[in-house]
């Protein structure tokens, strides 16, 4: 799941995950490691224009795939969780993915804003089901 998932949305978020890094040893290390493994600069990962745009599509039908698994199984099982009723590992992965995405994109931007719409709203929805999960006890 991770890489069927991460592969299209890195481009767009690892350039605004080095921007809110401390500038320094954070941002020179994020830098020298991430340039080695993906051999194109920081300046260079993010898609623009019309690469942009057709980028955008990839991440959109990449979650179309996993919303087809939410909706099978929530008409299956009656849960809205990949795997049924319960979240699973399975579900915490893609929630993390996703929580990487609102937190490199923001909460109000454009982007995140068309994640959480996408499938009828169904990435809104199933961030929101696992929110009870993410507060510490």
């Amino acid at each position: 799941y991770s890489q069927l998932v991460n592969q299209p949305l890195g481009p767009f978020v690892r350039p605004l995950v080095f921007e809110k890094l401390p500038v320094g040893k954070s941002q020179e290390y994020y830098r020298r490691t991430r340039e080695a493994l993906y051999n194109v600069k920081v300046e260079d990962w993010a898609p623009r224009g019309e690469v942009r745009a057709k980028e955008w599509k990839k991440v959109e039908k990449c979650l179309v795939l996993f919303s087809k698994y939410l909706k099978a199984t929530k008409d299956e099982a009656g849960g809205g969780s990949i795997c049924g009723a319960e979240p699973t590992f399975a579900d915490f992965v893609i929630a993390g993915i996703l929580q990487w995405c609102k937190e490199g994109f923001g909460a109000e931007s454009v982007d995140w804003k068309d994640i959480v719409t996408w499938q009828d709203g169904r990435w809104g929805s199933f961030m929101h089901s696992l929110e009870k999960f993410s507060v510490v006890i």
